[in-house]
């Protein structure tokens, strides 16, 4: 992964025109993680926690290969690339300390470890991994990357008490 910048670029590229905030064209919102985590932990209780991460999976999926398409497209980049802008946006975005662990075209292998997940620190304590909206993104990224179906699986979070938050995405 490349050196990190001092500053948050994506603050100097987002604009404001009446209630919209935009990167690059792309819609974003500001948003709570205590609110998504309300929402996720609602849904829990309504649906039980295996459905509501497999929906949350499924938006966060959708979010993730929009951006790696459209991001990869706009900017004319490599799949190491789209990986390496796509990690650096994670955490000016405040999702976490995004880290390439292992990217392997080869075998269709991406990990990436996430430190100071928001979204585990909302959470609090669980016996189960909470990370679905990430889980989610990096499956989509990995999709875009593989250039196929891939599935995700979150092998630490924060909020299960281990130190970092890792996902592993494999092509099948």
């Amino acid at each position: 992964m490349k050196q990190r910048r001092a500053k948050n670029s994506l603050l100097e590229e987002i604009s404001f025109e009446m209630g919209r905030l935009t990167l690059k064209g792309n819609r974003y919102l500001l948003i709570r993680p205590e609110t998504v985590v309300g929402f996720q932990k609602a849904v829990e209780a309504e649906v039980g926690i295996e459905e509501c991460a497999r929906m949350m999976l499924a938006g966060g999926r959708a979010g993730g290969s929009a951006s790696s398409r459209s991001y990869r497209e706009m900017l004319s980049c490599g799949k190491e690339d789209i990986v390496d802008f796509m990690c650096e946006m994670g955490c000016e975005l405040g999702w976490g300390d995004f880290q390439l662990h292992l990217l392997d075209l080869g075998t269709k292998q991406l990990v990436v470890d996430v430190a100071d997940s928001a979204f585990a620190e909302a959470y609090g304590p669980s016996p189960t991994g909470v990370c679905h909206l990430i889980r989610g993104v990096l499956e989509g990224l990995g999709a875009s990357v593989f250039e196929g179906e891939t599935r995700s699986l979150e092998t630490a979070c924060r909020a299960r008490g281990d130190k970092i938050c890792r996902f592993e995405i494999n092509a099948f």
